[in-house]
This record gives C-alpha cells, structure tokens and sequence, in this order.
C-alpha cells in the first residue's frame, strides 16, 4: 500500500510538472502573443472607429457648411443686383424710400429671396449706408433714431467681407436668430450699402440633432464666441459652451480650435469626441458619442480574444493531461509489476496488449526490455527451484556474457551435479561393501554350523 501511494504520488509530480513546465512556458507563449494581438487590434480598432467618427464629422460640417453657403450664395446674389445697387448709391437720408425709382425692383428681389426658405427666413433687406436706413421684404421702414452703424452687421462694411453674427432672441419673435450680412460694392468699388438676411436657427438645430451619431452619439454647435446653438438638451441652447457640463480638456480644444479626438467628461459621463471648423461661419462642432459605445466593438473583440485565451489554456491543460496519463500508463504498470517483485512476488505479468503502439518510442523500448528483465528473473527463479527440488538436469539460459546471475546459477547446477554425481559413487561404493560384507558373513556361519562333518569344514 506505501508503495502504490507513492507511485501514485509520484504520477501526480509527473503530471503536475508536465502542466507547470509545459503549461507554463504555453501560457507564457499565450502571454505574450495575446498581448501583441490585443495591443495591435486596440490600436487598429481605435484608428478606425477614430476614422469614422472623423468622417461623420466632415459629413456633419459639409451639411452645416452647405447650409450657410445656400444662405451666403443668395446674399451675395442680392448684393450685385443691380437694383440694390442703384437704390443703395441715390437714397439720400430722409427721403421717402418708396418714391425711389429702384425701390419697387429692390423689394420684388428681396421678398422673391425670403420666399425661398420661409420656413427660416425671417426678413432679408438691403441697408443703404448714405441714407442710413433699411429696405425691408416685411415692409418694416426704421425711425429716424435708427443707427446702422450701431447694429452688428456693419461689421461687414469694416471688415469688407461676410458677416455671420452670434445668435440672439429677436425681441418680436422670441426666436433664436443669426443674421448674415454681405458689403455691397458699386462699380467703383465702394462700399454703399449691405445686404442680409435674418434667418431662425430652428432649422439649423434639428438638423444637426438628425445627425446620427452611433446609437447614443450627438453632435453640439457653437458659435465663434462659444454660444451653444445646437444641443439634444433644448435648456443648452445659447448658454456659454463653459456651462454645459463639458470637462476641460474638450472645452480647452474648442476655445483654442484643436481638431484633435480625444476623451473627455460630459456632464460626468466618459465620452469620446471632437472639434470640427465649420470654415463658412466660424463656428465649431463638437461630436460627443459614450465612450462605451465608442469602444463596444473593441470590448466585444477583447472579449472574444480573452475566451480564446481561456478556452486555449483549458484545451491545452486536458491535452496535457491526456497524454501525461496516456504516457505514464506503461510505466505505471511497469512500477506495479516491479513493486511486486521487489517483494518477490515472481507472478506478476507485464499487459503487452497495447504495447504495439508505443513500441518505436522510448517507453516502448524500456517496456520490452523491462519485459525480458522480468523473464529472464522468472527463468532464474525456476532453474532453482528446479535445483531446490534436486533436479540437476536444469538448464541455465546464459543471455550473454554480462549475464553474472546466469553464470553464477550455471555454475551452482554444475557443482550441484558433480557433486550428485560423487555422492551417487560413494554411495554405490559404500553399497557394494555393504553386499561383500553380507556375503562373507553368511559364508562364515554356514562354515561353523553343526550340522556340517569335518570333511565339509
């Protein structure tokens, strides 16, 4: 029982150091290539889903840039109209509008152009500088306190170039307004008066929030001095981009116009996302999409890489196993059958029935060399028990010439013999002097007996 404890015992080390050195070094392997692999898919992974999100956001600015440019093209389109021009250069300040001659032509153009887009034009007009007052598609006609200079499309007039104001509440409306505001030029190249339209960014907000970013994603439009004018929570609109929750480093990206796609804080949330330069007004987009969305795909292939390791590692681990025991079986019946004759048990048997399979391997070879070991112990136990017995005519197969036990038990039966053979002659000898002896004491009692005559003496 000690014995086949500590095969079994010793079974269990076998294995346990094929799994820790074998396993090991696997696992290692494992390691090291599932680390290169999940290093080069989250690098791949995020270059393109940070691709993606990159040319949805170009998709979203292309829309926005076309927007305005629609708004701008048809601005412009007024500020070369040759009506708007003429009135522009003769409306002298005070007179009657109406009674120029290009007025008429001047508000067929304008309400023709706020008819475009009615469901976001609120009023086009042409401001003429000299008269300084407005040409209005709503009929509206300013008051003599009224200051074009004060108003912030005059800033088309001191830079010489398109004006795209800041959003605010138009006071009659209640509604988010920008306006858009072109320098018109006579043929001397004179600035003389200014064409623009006052259009709700309604429209300009659903639009964006229709942008489809993801499952969870959207997208946030500010202006050029940071004023919200698109966000999925209507209580954003034209808040500061400071106060909506949006962590430092995304903030720090939009007031400084870097493009860069980075990960930030939204309202607590980790997100993922960037600034886009809308070129046309100045303004900037920002794209925010859950960071776990974000990285859903590379989750799911992490996910699906570390069950691999995993099921790898198991299948390695059985596979180990399996052939630990399929090798250690041989040598588990060999330990047995040499307990059992260390214990001088001359019965036991080596199973050579699956031996076939392992016969050109080093077990296969130990195995039919322990196999003539144990016959050549079961042929020696037998010569003597045969020589114990007295039977001298044993034969001792001598296997080769190391064959020591052979020699020595060959010697033993020929000394037995030869001694058999001299006790045999003894005795014979010891026989015959026996009979001579028994003879010749007959002889001499038939010589003394009184029935004989003398003669016969």
């Amino acid at each position: 029982m000690k014995n086949a404890r500590s095969n079994k015992h010793n079974n269990k080390s076998i294995k346990a150091k094929m799994l820790i050195q074998v396993g090991g070094l696997v696992v290692m392997v494992f390691v090291i290539v599932s680390i290169i692999i999940a290093t080069y898919t989250n690098l791949a992974f995020v270059k393109n889903q940070v691709d993606i999100l990159e040319n949805s956001d170009k998709h979203i600015v292309s829309e926005i840039d076309n927007y305005f440019t629609r708004y701008i093209t048809m601005i412009e389109q007024m500020a070369t109209d040759q009506s708007a021009v003429h009135i522009s250069e003769s409306l002298a300040a005070g007179e009657d509008q109406t009674q120029n001659p290009h007025y008429q032509d001047v508000m067929n153009m304008l309400v023709k152009s706020s008819q475009l887009e009615q469901d976001s034009i609120i009023a086009t007009y042409i401001a003429a500088l000299d008269a300084n007052t407005l040409i209005c598609s709503d009929g509206w006609i300013p008051d003599s306190d009224f200051d074009i200079k004060s108003r912030d499309y005059y800033a088309a007039v001191t830079s010489d170039k398109t004006f795209v104001s800041e959003p605010y509440v138009d006071q009659t409306t209640g509604k988010s307004i920008v306006t858009i505001a072109v320098p018109i030029h006579n043929p001397a190249g004179k600035i003389v008066g200014i064409a623009g339209v006052d259009m709700e960014i309604t429209k300009l907000n659903d639009m964006v929030m229709q942008q489809k970013l993801g499952h969870n994603g959207y997208y946030i439009l500010v202006s050029a001095t940071n004023a919200v004018l698109s966000h999925k929570n209507t209580d954003m609109l034209l808040k500061d981009v400071t106060e909506i929750g949006l962590s430092k480093p995304i903030v720090d990206n939009i007031t400084q116009g870097i493009a860069d796609k980075i990960a930030y804080k939204n309202n607590g949330e980790s997100y993922y996302g960037g600034v886009s330069q809308i070129e046309s007004t100045g303004w900037r987009l920002i794209s925010a999409i859950p960071k776990s969305e974000f990285n859903s795909d590379l989750t799911s292939t992490n996910l699906i890489l570390l069950s691999t390791f995993f099921i790898g590692i198991i299948a390695i681990g059985f596979t180990i196993v399996f052939f630990t025991d399929k090798i250690l079986k041989p040598l588990t019946n060999l330990t047995h059958v040499a307990e059992r004759i260390a214990d001088g048990d001359t019965k036991a048997e080596i199973d050579m029935h699956n031996i076939s399979e392992h016969t050109k391997d080093e077990v296969g070879q130990m195995t039919l060399s322990f196999y003539r070991m144990v016959n050549t112990i079961k042929h020696n136990v037998a010569v003597v028990k045969r020589v114990a017995d007295g039977d001298m005519t044993v034969f001792v197969d001598i296997r080769s010439e190391e064959d020591e036990l052979g020699k020595s038990l060959y010697r033993l039966v020929q000394s037995n013999d030869k001694m058999y053979a001299d006790m045999l002659n003894i005795a014979s000898q010891v026989t015959t002097g026996l009979d001579l002896c028994q003879y010749f004491g007959h002889r001499k009692l038939n010589f003394f007996s009184p029935h004989r005559t003398n003669t016969e003496r």
